[in-house]
């Protein structure tokens, strides 16, 4: 079936936010505040109570523009020796930290390069070395950041102050998100781009159904800040050939007629990142890139299981977007009954989700950007089962590579929940009095309401 896009000069009822009285928009700012403090608060709690893993390790050794050819090995090794590196601020600067990048590790330099020069802005811990929560409170800071940018998102594209603060919300609390913001990784960061990027894609569907051109100024900065993107994480390719995937499904199943000269401006943005692609793969990656550091996401074909396992982790890291419950115990009940909770939630929340977005389909503005979201995780969901069984190489065991399509699966879960915003207020432990700062123009409807349908799914 084809979708019919129009330009509707009717908006959804609940949707119709776009013009807020002064005092609307302060209560909307106190809900974004809300939220920003509460993800905060989240990520920031027992920040520093577990040591650094071997990522984290790896991190804080290349930012510095170090290796490891100083730490002994095929011997006993001391924590203190092991430690040595990271004793003082980095004596190499941004540039030999990207050079140590480039030739030795199957990173980009970009992230690297920043947490060398923030780590020189804070006092050294006890022992004389660099404090491994000064550079998980970096990863922080773009969690917390992805709060206000997913918000802005979805206000921009849905035009609904309802669904702009279930993003806010879904993201704040995500225990997937919360998981990568606590960790000296550059995740926070690409999620971040990946935030941003969307915007643009959007930006773009909204001129190609106003049969507006895309202006090379809007092309040049695409292009530029797609290729910054590959160069804060190489997977955000992933996220690039997601969004062409879906922008192309969304031309060819619409009526949507574009110009020759939208399809040049499309197509200046392809050729011009694969011109930086190509440039950076033969003249600034080293013919030896590659490591055995990528030997553990090998796909292996010995017995039936590792042809399943891939879907059920992928399920798995979807599910922990949005509920996490203790599993990582020793008692075995409590993982038993925590995972079964999980996927009963899980049920009922998909099948909330798609009476919310079958309601929302039904206004002709909300169409084409709900398409596009829906096929972006479809073409991710093909994208991630051709590199694992095509090349061999499974992904879906490091859910952080997650993030390619994370803020994706906020907009559209946001999207599909809004709806029942709607109702009428249901009393649910008095819960809807602590909502009473959303505007009266459909967002004042409480969650409680939500969870009545939640619960009556």
């Amino acid at each position: 079936m084809k979708l019919k896009l129009i330009q509707s000069d009717s908006a959804d009822p609940g949707n119709n936010l776009t013009f807020f009285s002064g005092l609307t928009r302060f209560r909307a700012a106190i809900a974004l505040t809300f939220w920003t403090i509460l993800g905060a608060v989240l990520r920031l709690i027992h920040l520093d109570s577990k040591p650094p893993w071997t990522d984290e390790f790896a991190t804080l050794l290349y930012s510095r523009g170090d290796d490891y050819s100083g730490i002994p090995i095929n011997e006993v090794v001391t924590a203190e020796a092991l430690l040595e590196p990271l004793k003082g601020y980095p004596v190499h600067g941004v540039w030999e930290a990207a050079n140590l990048l480039i030739n030795q590790d199957n990173h980009p330099p970009l992230y690297f390069m920043g947490v060398n020069l923030w780590q020189r802005f804070f006092p050294l811990d006890e022992g004389g070395y660099i404090s491994i929560y000064s550079v998980r409170l970096l990863s922080v800071i773009f969690g917390v950041l992805g709060i206000f940018g997913i918000y802005w998102v979805a206000k921009q594209v849905f035009r609904s102050e309802v669904t702009a603060q279930l993003s806010a919300a879904l993201l704040a609390m995500s225990p997937f998100g919360i998981y990568l913001a606590q960790e000296a990784r550059h995740y926070t960061l690409i999620i971040c781009w990946a935030i941003a990027s969307f915007r643009f894609c959007f930006y773009a569907i909204q001129l190609l159904m106003e049969k507006r051109r895309l202006s090379y100024r809007f092309v040049l900065g695409w292009i530029v800040f797609n290729c910054v993107g590959l160069l804060i994480h190489y997977f955000f390719l992933l996220t690039l050939l997601g969004q062409a995937i879906a922008l192309l499904w969304l031309i060819r199943k619409s009526d949507l007629l574009v110009t020759k000269s939208q399809w040049l401006r499309l197509g200046l943005v392809g050729l011009g990142m694969s011109i930086f692609g190509l440039v950076w793969l033969t003249q600034v990656l080293p013919d030896s890139y590659g490591s055995t550091m990528t030997d553990w996401i090998r796909f292996d074909y010995q017995d039936w299981s590792d042809w399943i396992s891939p879907v059920f982790q992928w399920a798995i890291a979807l599910i922990t977007m949005v509920i996490l419950l203790p599993l990582q115990v020793p008692f075995i009940p409590t993982i038993l009954v925590a995972g079964s909770l999980m996927i009963v939630m899980s049920i009922r929340l998909i099948k909330l989700w798609w009476r919310g977005i079958n309601l929302q389909t039904k206004h002709l503005d909300m169409q084409p950007n709900i398409f596009f979201l829906s096929r972006f995780v479809v073409a991710i969901g093909g994208l991630f089962a051709l590199v694992t069984y095509g090349f061999g190489i499974d992904i879906t065991r490091g859910a952080r590579y997650s993030f390619v399509y994370f803020s994706a699966v906020v907009l559209l879960l946001a999207a599909g929940l809004s709806p029942f915003w709607q109702q009428e207020n249901v009393n649910f432990f008095g819960i809807q009095k602590l909502f009473k700062i959303f505007p009266k123009s459909g967002s004042q409807r409480s969650p409680s309401s939500l969870l009545s349908a939640f619960a009556a799914v």
